[in-house]
């Protein structure tokens, strides 16, 4: 069984990803071509992110109507979108994380 990674960390502005998969004998494998970076980021209205990238697309998403607007969020998500296409993946991996307390 391979186990997915996916690690976006946040800091000053800039960001750095670790995208990939273990290996059976837990090999960090890296898939991610991190060449792809934003040219430029709209918030608007409180809703909506808007990426525009390095390679000449865009990407918009919007929060849901009761969630705060948290811009971080938002670019992570958009960067999530850039890489996978949409939400269903993302959401299949949480819907089996495993919960530790």
């Amino acid at each position: 069984m391979h186990h997915y990674i996916l690690d976006i960390e946040l800091n000053n502005g800039e960001y750095a990803i670790t995208d990939g998969y273990l290996t059976d004998d837990y090999e960090t494998v890296n898939t991610f071509n991190n060449s792809i970076k934003p040219e430029k980021i709209i918030f608007q209205n409180n809703y909506a992110t808007i990426v525009y990238w390095n390679d000449g697309t865009k990407t918009v998403v919007k929060k849901s109507e009761n969630d705060e607007f948290i811009p971080e969020v938002g670019f992570a998500m958009a960067l999530v979108k850039k890489m996978y296409g949409n939400r269903s993946e993302i959401l299949r991996w949480i819907e089996n994380a495993e919960i530790k307390e």
